[in-house]
């Protein structure tokens, strides 16, 4: 997660990993999109691709779902290295909401 630090006009001026102090704001995508587009350095555009390229992945991930559920293309029409990738996010995002899920019945 990032938290925004912010001056007085409420414009970002930092970004962090941790906040700093109490009550310190989490950044959201839209404002990290617009602070790193703003500083025009080559790491800021870097670092905007690269999270682009993580949300288009999600898109891509749930484009492919689609496209089999209504029987468009087959999974095994994919070659073997993309459907290999592709059951590996599958697994890891399924561990992730049964973790979740643990936690959540463990406060229950």
């Amino acid at each position: 997660m990032l938290y925004a630090e912010r001056n007085e006009q409420g414009e970002i001026t930092a970004i962090r990993t941790s906040p700093v102090e109490p009550g310190q704001d989490q950044l959201t995508d839209d404002e990290l999109v617009a602070f790193l587009s703003q500083s025009g350095d080559i790491a800021s555009y870097q670092t905007l691709l690269t999270l682009m390229d993580t949300r288009i992945v999600r898109v891509l991930d749930d484009l492919i779902d689609v496209l089999v559920d209504k029987n468009i293309i087959r999974f095994t029409d994919l070659p073997e290295d993309a459907r290999k990738k592709i059951g590996d996010r599958k697994r890891i995002r399924q561990k992730m909401r049964d973790e979740i899920q643990l936690m959540v019945d463990d406060i229950l």
